[in-house]
């Protein structure tokens, strides 16, 4: 059950890539909330991994420290929390790579709207190309650009 569960947050993790990064409030690190993008999730006999990267968002911050990543991306249907214990390097050019631990997770199964596509409202369409189309045929020019002056 499980394996069948980090299997299933593998997926939503991966099905996202980018998460909101921040550190928790409880240990009182100053760190910037900051965007990342997932590299991998990776599954070990000591835990769970996930690798990001991310543009060095702070000056100076221990090498290992507590975070708390946010997955959501529009149109996906869930979103994921995950918890865990970070360790950074960096690369040149200012670019962090970070591995997390995961110590805890949650994620929610979101009910998305139906979305309405050109096939779900055909009034919409014809009401939106009647717009474009027949009423500029109509549309008064202004009198400057009416009136060119000969040289």
């Amino acid at each position: 059950m499980e394996e069948n569960s980090n299997h299933s947050l593998k997926h939503r993790i991966e099905s996202v890539r980018t998460a909101l990064m921040y550190g928790t409030l409880e240990e009182g690190i100053n760190m910037p909330t900051a965007l990342t993008t997932t590299i991998r999730y990776e599954e070990t006999e000591e835990g769970d991994f996930i690798w990001l990267m991310m543009k060095q968002p702070w000056n100076s911050i221990a090498s290992r420290f507590p975070v708390t990543l946010q997955y959501y991306q529009k149109g996906v249907p869930h979103k994921v929390k995950v918890e865990g214990a970070a360790e950074v390097s960096y690369l040149p050019s200012n670019i962090a790579v970070i591995k997390v631990k995961v110590e805890q997770y949650e994620w929610c199964d979101l009910a998305l709207p139906p979305v309405q596509g050109t096939s779900g409202s055909w009034i919409t369409v014809v009401q939106q190309w009647f717009r474009e189309s027949i009423v500029g045929m109509f549309r008064q020019e202004p009198a400057a650009a009416r009136y060119t002056s000969a040289a």
